[in-house]
């Protein structure tokens, strides 16, 4: 995961919805492979039944920039409007492992 020292700890959760980007450009909405064209009806077929209509970007350090992109331009697709972005914290500048 990419590295931020101005990141806040959230609890992983059974609720969460995290579509992940792969370092081999695949995407996963939580942990399931889907393919890319497939990324916006699969996320708001899931986001339906969810009180908390938040989703987390969780991309390998390694995945392409474009292909980043291309998740966030899925999830504006399906309207979804809370996005965040998972990081790893840094180690050292107040953010110690």
């Amino acid at each position: 995961l990419p590295e931020a020292s101005n990141s806040s700890d959230k609890p992983e959760n059974q609720e969460q919805t995290v579509v992940a980007v792969g370092a081999d450009r695949q995407f996963y909405l939580n942990s399931v492979r889907v393919r890319e064209d497939d990324l916006t009806q699969k996320v708001i077929e899931y986001l339906e039944t969810k009180k908390e209509k938040v989703v987390l970007i969780k991309a390998d350090v390694d995945a392409p920039y474009a292909s980043v992109m291309a998740a966030m331009d899925k999830l504006r697709a399906a309207q979804v409007e809370n996005v965040g972005l998972i990081t790893e914290r840094k180690i050292g500048q107040g953010g110690g492992r």
